[in-house]
């Protein structure tokens, strides 16, 4: 009976990320009958539902979720002494790497750049999310958001932190120049994230600045919030990494000072140790120091 349990844990570890059977088919090369089967033989060797089957995908349930912690420490130490067994070479296949706009254009695009000329074999495919978008944990290789996932299945690591400031345009400035006070936002143009569209705590810094108040340029593209603050349309919080690169943006001293956020790495555990996330990670982690300092 362990044996036919082992065979249809990989089954049950891609069903578990993807959510459909559609989705464990095309990842495992096999018919949707099949993953059906399998999975239907799994939970009756363990006397067990593992999820619930709706019509537009399948649920983990709580059986489910135990096992999936096991499951893929299992994966991963398997994974992780297959790597010490293999020849030392270049990396091959694909990986997907999905992150939120603001760190996607200005700190992965130069990155993976460089690493592509490390691994000339290795597709790389960089997904860019903006924030209002939940984080598609299930379908990236790697993802990087603020927060890691309180999730059994998922392993995550830090990988950088930074600082954001209130920024505006020299332009603007001299149209309405700030004291060394906090800016009175009912005297001054605001611009920001839209309100409702800000889902997760680490992106609702303008409350900090501002409590109160809504900015009065909204959009959910950080690239936008930029091309406003350099146009002169108004103050703007922003990435320091991000501002610094821009002669035409002037920081503005306050009280409160700089913001503190961290950047997260994260993937599916099962995987977390493969040689191809190991080298990712690290070659971000070396990158990210050199973009903070």
């Amino acid at each position: 009976m362990q044996h036919q349990v082992w065979q249809n844990l990989p089954v049950f570890l891609q069903l578990a990320r993807s959510g459909t059977l559609t989705g464990a088919a095309a990842e495992l090369g096999l018919n949707h009958a099949t993953i059906s089967r399998r999975l239907d033989a799994l939970e009756a060797q363990l006397g067990r539902q593992l999820f619930d089957r709706h019509p537009r995908g399948y649920a983990i349930t709580l059986a489910g979720e135990a096992l999936l912690k096991t499951a893929s420490d299992m994966a991963a130490t398997l994974s992780q002494g297959l790597q010490t067994l293999l020849p030392e070479q270049g990396l091959e296949g694909s990986l997907r790497i999905n992150a939120l706009e603001g760190i996607a254009s200005v700190f992965l695009g130069p990155a993976l750049g460089r690493f592509a000329l490390l691994q000339p074999r290795l597709r790389i495919e960089l997904t860019v999310l903006q924030q209002h978008v939940a984080m598609a944990r299930t379908e990236g290789d790697l993802n990087i958001a603020l927060a890691a996932p309180d999730s059994a299945g998922f392993a995550s690591a830090p990988l950088f932190d930074y600082t954001l400031s209130l920024y505006a345009s020299e332009a603007y400035l001299d149209r309405q120049p700030c004291g060394g006070d906090m800016p009175d936002p009912r005297q001054h143009r605001t611009i920001g994230y839209i309100s409702d569209l800000v889902m997760t705590r680490e992106l609702d810094y303008f409350q900090q600045f501002f409590p109160g108040h809504e900015p009065g340029l909204q959009s959910s593209s950080l690239a936008m919030q930029l091309d406003w603050t350099r146009a002169g349309q108004g103050l703007c919080i922003l990435p320091d990494y991000i501002a610094r690169q821009y002669g035409d943006l002037t920081r503005i001293d306050q009280p409160l000072g700089p913001i503190q956020r961290r950047y997260h790495v994260f993937g599916r555990k099962d995987d977390w140790d493969s040689l191809r996330l190991k080298r990712l990670r690290d070659f971000l982690k070396a990158e990210g120091r050199q973009v903070v300092t």
